[in-house]
């Protein structure tokens, strides 16, 4: 996973990335996924301003509109959780972690520096 900003982030900060996109990990259309995008940035609007970004596969062939969230990881659990997200990003003063929500099965993974993973920023989505 590589993540291309869209705004200034803190690569070192502690916040969450999640997405509602696909819910299950299932490919939805891209009606479905901007009205669950618009109605999860509203959501996180409420405890703090969230920033735009995507998820994207390293070669760039399938890409997930998000948002970076500085919330606390219960919350944004519960949140990938109602979005139906498999699972959420999280980077704890920098290091970045794959944090299971619908896979039970699974463990949290750290997968190291989250700044290693920013390629530049891309327009439009």
């Amino acid at each position: 996973m590589v993540f291309h900003l869209r705004e200034p982030l803190d690569p070192g900060g502690t916040f969450s990335i999640l997405t509602a996109d696909n819910p299950r990990g299932e490919i939805s259309g891209a009606h479905d996924n901007r009205r669950a995008e618009r109605a999860l940035g509203n959501e996180l609007s409420l405890w703090c301003r969230p920033l735009r970004l995507q998820g994207c596969s390293p070669d760039g062939v399938h890409c997930e509109n998000s948002f970076a969230a500085a919330i606390a990881p219960h919350l944004a659990q519960t949140l990938a959780r109602r979005y139906r997200q498999n699972a959420l990003y999280h980077v704890d003063k920098g290091v970045l972690y794959l944090v299971p929500c619908l896979m039970a099965d699974h463990r949290k993974e750290c997968l190291g520096l989250f700044a290693e993973r920013i390629v530049r920023s891309r327009t439009g989505g």
